[in-house]
């Protein structure tokens, strides 16, 4: 074989006529296992990032989500305010201007089981049980951050919740009979993002938000 005999690279041959010489390699045996673990991949950082705060990057895995659900056949928002008192949900009662029966309820919570384990079981229930949906209006949104914030946990927890005095609203009824001016929704951040996406909070779409007034707000911490 001239390309065995000029040796140029070429492993060596067994000849053909050399019974016995040379052996195939034996490819069932089992592979001899590693010690070493084999590393899968990183889980993705999905923590919100702030701006630099006393020299450090901030950093948080807290956020408040939010949920807005429509309604129609609301004769009296009263009630309504009184059952969220009741059972110590954070919300807000709006009523619709377009609709002299339509009213809009928002909570939120850290915890988006919430949504489920708390509020599904309160809607179901009197007096919530006989009001008409309209879900077209339903919204499902978080607070998040977009990395320049001077104090994180504020804009991802607290300045959502905060109302204030605004030019919104009139005729507020909050639990306890307190028939002060209705305290706007704080408009400044927090900022939220749902199905339309919108930066108020709450959570409200400029379409939403031009039929509604808030009439309760309810805070029971």
């Amino acid at each position: 074989d001239p390309v065995r005999d000029e040796g140029v690279g070429v492993g060596k041959r067994c000849a053909t006529n050399a019974i016995g010489l040379c052996q195939s390699p034996n490819y069932t045996h089992r592979m001899t296992q590693s010690t070493e673990t084999r590393r899968g991949p990183e889980a993705p950082d999905l923590s919100e990032k702030g701006g630099i705060r006393n020299g450090q990057p901030q950093r948080s895995d807290q956020r408040l989500f939010m949920q807005l659900l429509a309604f129609g056949g609301c004769h009296d928002s009263r009630s309504l305010a009184e059952a969220l008192a009741r059972a110590g949900v954070t919300g807000v009662i709006y009523e619709d201007v377009n609709d002299p029966r339509g009213i809009a309820v928002l909570t939120f919570d850290q915890n988006p089981a919430f949504f489920v384990d708390r509020v599904r079981p309160l809607l179901n229930a009197a007096p919530f049980a006989s009001l008409v949906q309209k879900p077209e209006y339903t919204m499902l949104g978080r607070t998040y951050a977009i990395g320049y914030e001077p104090d994180l946990v504020d804009v991802l927890l607290a300045r959502p919740r905060r109302p204030h005095r605004g030019g919104e609203g009139g005729g507020d009824r909050r639990a306890g009979g307190d028939h002060r001016r209705a305290p706007a929704p704080h408009r400044g951040g927090g900022h939220a993002c749902g199905p339309p996406r919108a930066q108020s909070a709450p959570c409200l779409s400029p379409r939403v938000r031009q039929g509604l007034r808030p009439a309760v707000w309810l805070d029971p911490g």
